[in-house]
């Protein structure tokens, strides 16, 4: 059987420590693939599938505090962990991200190029600026 691909964006192995907090529960995990619509965590606890999640990255170089943080919804569950889907996220830690990716992946203009692909065909995008954090937010 052929497996299909249904990301719209490129992922990398990418080893960091992450905090995914949903409203009942707080989780360490560590990252096994990243790209810039969501990424794979491995995770001996679990959320629900389709439960909304605050991520929190642990950089090796943190950026302030406030700004390591996206927002996600766990789309898949799997026996080590859980797989979810990108919902907003700072303009730092995208250019992070946006970084980081086309560094490894090896092609940062195909990295770009998808992502303003599915920008321009995504209705419910905006970015907001947001009070709590100190740059603009990405919401999708």
């Amino acid at each position: 059987m052929i497996k299909v691909e249904r990301r719209s964006f490129a992922r990398v192995p990418f080893e960091s420590q992450v905090i995914l907090k949903s409203q009942t529960s707080s989780i360490e995990a560590t990252v096994k693939n990243l790209g810039l619509g969501g990424g794979f965590f491995n995770a001996r606890e679990k959320i629900e599938q389709e439960t909304d999640v605050e991520i929190e990255i642990l950089f090796d170089d943190p950026l302030p505090a406030d700004s390591n943080i996206l927002n996600a919804k766990v789309v898949r569950i799997a026996p080590e962990g859980v797989a979810v889907q990108f919902k907003g996220m700072s303009l730092d830690v995208y250019e992070r991200l946006r970084d980081i990716i086309g560094d490894m992946y090896g092609d940062k203009e195909k990295v770009v190029s998808e992502f303003l692909k599915f920008m321009s065909h995504s209705e419910e995008y905006h970015v907001r600026s947001c009070h709590c954090l100190p740059e603009y937010f990405i919401e999708f």
